[in-house]
């Protein structure tokens, strides 16, 4: 939407390196109103074109010195561009709001799914690349393209992460200050201690409740009185939708072959100071 960032760069960087030369390699820049409830931050989110061109030009740059470069297009439109004064059409996918950032934030994925909806027919993309940290999204797009028929495949990229605190990069981040940042790394801390939980339940091959997993990441959390309210955590498996809440045993990947079975995510939103994180590690 616009702050880009090294995990932005990241995405363009696999889209570079997996054109083989050939087409063209399209960037969206577009704070999206209908992704925005009233009160949320639309108006201040980080806006600075300028800066995110930069961006994407160094790393077009550093990228294409080894092969074929394919086109880089900076699509960066108007509010009345994508959404003209008669417009009447929104886009809902089963599930959307079930848990998660979609249940936080009714109407929310209803307005990623009608933007990329959109953008997928203006470019007629064969490739989608999207964050690892957005897995909620991820898994609502790729149910909206596989349902739509979309000739498009939906390809995810892992988070990156601050080196030293593991914070997840974020375009929200520049709301925090250094020392918040640094506070915020407990996050992925947490959540690679649930992580832990669950695989040392696939090595005794014996599946864990949810509720443990859950209650390792909040009881690295409760030692941070600087994180708090925990809009949600989550285990959910993003091939499925499947939610696994309390008592319900979370099922152990034994192999790759289970991948589109048990593509299990643990996602999490709290709170440091005044700025709501989002972060997610794959469990399977």
């Amino acid at each position: 939407m616009g702050g880009l960032h090294q995990g932005h760069a990241q995405l363009v960087r696999q889209a570079l390196r997996e054109s083989n030369g050939q087409g063209a390699v399209a960037v969206s820049i577009f704070v999206n109103p209908k992704q925005f409830a009233p009160g949320e931050d639309f108006d201040k989110y980080p806006r600075q074109l300028d800066n995110d061109v930069s961006l994407l030009q160094q790393t077009f740059s550093e990228e294409t010195g080894s092969f074929q470069s394919p086109r880089l297009v900076i699509f960066a439109p108007a509010v009345d561009e994508m959404y003209p004064q008669d417009f009447g059409t929104s886009i809902r996918v089963k599930g959307d709001e079930d848990f998660g950032e979609g249940k936080l934030r009714p109407g929310f994925f209803s307005g990623v799914a009608t933007v990329v909806s959109k953008l997928l027919l203006m470019t007629g993309a064969g490739r989608l690349y999207l964050g690892e940290k957005d897995a909620m999204q991820v898994m609502i797009l790729t149910r909206l393209v596989r349902d739509l028929a979309f000739d498009t495949r939906v390809v995810t990229v892992p988070t990156v992460r601050d080196p030293e605190s593991g914070l997840a990069l974020s375009s929200r981040n520049v709301y925090m200050s250094n020392n918040q940042r640094q506070v915020a790394g407990v996050v992925y801390k947490a959540l690679c201690a649930g992580k832990g939980i669950y695989q040392q339940s696939v090595e005794n091959g014996i599946p864990v409740a949810a509720k443990n997993v859950k209650n390792a990441v909040l009881e690295v959390l409760s030692k941070e009185p600087n994180v708090t309210n925990v809009a949600y955590l989550d285990v959910f498996c993003c091939w499925s939708g499947r939610l696994f809440d309390g008592d319900d045993l979370v099922p152990i990947q034994r192999n790759d072959d289970l991948k589109k079975t048990f593509d299990l995510k643990l996602a999490i939103s709290p709170v440091v100071g005044q700025t709501r994180l989002v972060d997610v590690v794959a469990l399977s």
